[in-house]
């Protein structure tokens, strides 16, 4: 069965294979768990990841399953396969990069990042730090709304990356990642990765109360959004910054089912790296935020700076720095807030989860300003700054405004508003893809009977 020849010490491990090879369920044993565990689920497996673990087993570099019989593949012994991905750091096809150098090869020929039209230039940003381009990928739209999706490359047995943000236009964006996971998974892609920096009707969760006793009903508009995307045949999600309150997994009551791995990727350190150096050690610190379900990330931020300046005099954010507000503008009040004289000569930073119209973070700023607070500045995950957002930021007492580029940032709206700074989260995501992409074959061992 095995074109190499395996040693006594190794015959147990050769028959161990074949008996595994033999049914379906032995292999999901081997290769159900991704490299990252966040949640249950079954991935499927290439011919290269069956040899890879075989060839772990066995003692040499890597090999290939074709059929019924095992390849091994080292430096010495390519199958002379042609590549032909222009991208390829390899001459041979059969070599998979990253498992012969034993980490992540930038440009490795196995990797796939598509892209929407949502937003291409963090597509473009995470590409470059992975050191390949953005795959050839046609999304158009008809005269009459329809939407198209078209491969210019193959993706035959590739690790493909689709990124996507649901923001506006929220429908359009969604189905272009629909159509997108279905062309991809359609043309025998080894494994779908959905990356949505930005992920959409996360507010629209009802619960209807008055029905008879102990009976509830709940609904949610982002189930039924990863709901979608799961049926069309996505393998692992990857999300950026969600709402402190979101649940992810089916076992947790989220959004998403136990067969589906989900990831939430953390960009708080990059926000504290561009937050650092604008702090002022020498005086008072105050962090606050205008909802009380974004008070962990308050939190986050407060642990951060206290951490890196030993003798910061930051103050907690619960009780007289935070209350809760309800309703909309016409309905704040100065007293929401109790005891804010305690801000004078204080500089405050803001954190809010999104920014979409400004009207909340802009008001917050005015308001400390006029208790006395000295510098005013304002941290949000995504940017999605709708309309006059910028006017309304740029007449504002914010100094600055720190958003992701989860959500695009047009030059057009720098321009309107010099107090945005874009922070890109392209290497965050950059790195997670590293993680995910590459298996170290030390992983899959043969333990005896």
């Amino acid at each position: 069965m095995f074109s190499r020849i395996a040693s006594s010490s190794n015959m147990h491990v050769a028959k161990q294979f074949s008996r595994l090879s033999r049914s379906a369920h032995g292999l999901s044993k081997v290769f159900g768990q991704s490299s990252r565990s966040y949640s249950t689920g079954a991935a499927s497996s290439s011919p290269f990841q069956i040899g890879c673990a075989v060839a772990a087993g066995l003692g040499c570099g890597a090999a290939l399953l074709y059929g019924n019989r095992l390849f091994a593949v080292e430096d010495k012994e390519p199958l002379g396969i042609p590549c032909t991905d222009p991208n390829c750091p390899c001459n041979d096809a059969s070599l998979h990069p990253c498992t012969v150098q034993h980490h992540f090869v930038p440009g490795c020929h196995e990797l796939k990042i598509i892209s929407g039209n949502s937003n291409r230039p963090l597509a473009e940003g995470v590409a470059k730090c992975l050191g390949t381009r953005v795959s050839d990928c046609a999304v158009s739209h008809f005269n009459d709304g329809e939407i198209s999706v078209q491969m210019k490359e193959s993706v035959r047995g590739k690790d493909c990356y689709i990124l996507q943000s649901l923001c506006a236009p929220t429908n359009d964006n969604l189905l272009e990642l629909v159509f997108m996971i279905s062309a991809v998974r359609r043309a025998s892609a080894k494994r779908v990765t959905s990356i949505i920096p930005f992920f959409s009707y996360r507010q629209n969760t009802q619960r209807v109360n008055g029905l008879p006793e102990n009976t509830s009903f709940a609904f949610s508009s982002a189930a039924e959004v990863a709901k979608m995307l799961e049926v069309v045949g996505v393998d692992y999600v990857m999300l950026v910054d969600m709402e402190s309150n979101t649940k992810l997994g089916k076992l947790d009551g989220g959004i998403f089912s136990n067969r589906t791995p989900v990831e939430e990727l953390d960009a708080s350190q990059l926000i504290f790296e561009s937050l650092k150096d604008k702090i002022d050690p020498s005086r008072k610190v105050v962090v606050l935020t205008p909802h009380p379900k974004d008070l962990p990330r308050a939190a986050e931020v407060k642990k951060q700076l206290a951490a890196y300046y030993k003798d910061l005099d930051i103050r907690a954010m619960e009780g007289e720095y935070v209350t809760q507000i309800l309703g909309g503008e016409e309905n704040w009040e100065e007293n929401d807030m109790r005891n804010p004289e305690s801000l004078k000569n204080c500089d405050v930073i803001i954190v809010d989860f999104a920014v979409s119209s400004g009207k909340t973070m802009s008001r917050w700023a005015n308001f400390v300003k006029s208790k006395g607070a000295n510098h005013v500045i304002g941290l949000a995950s995504h940017g999605i700054l709708m309309n006059q957002a910028p006017e309304t930021i740029q007449i504002s007492q914010l100094e600055e405004l720190m958003i992701l580029d989860t959500v695009p940032v047009p030059q057009e709206k720098i321009d309107r508003c010099n107090k945005l700074h874009v922070i890109s989260v392209a290497p965050l995501i950059a790195n997670a893809i590293k993680e995910n992409h590459y298996v170290d074959k030390e992983r899959f061992v043969f333990k005896e009977e």
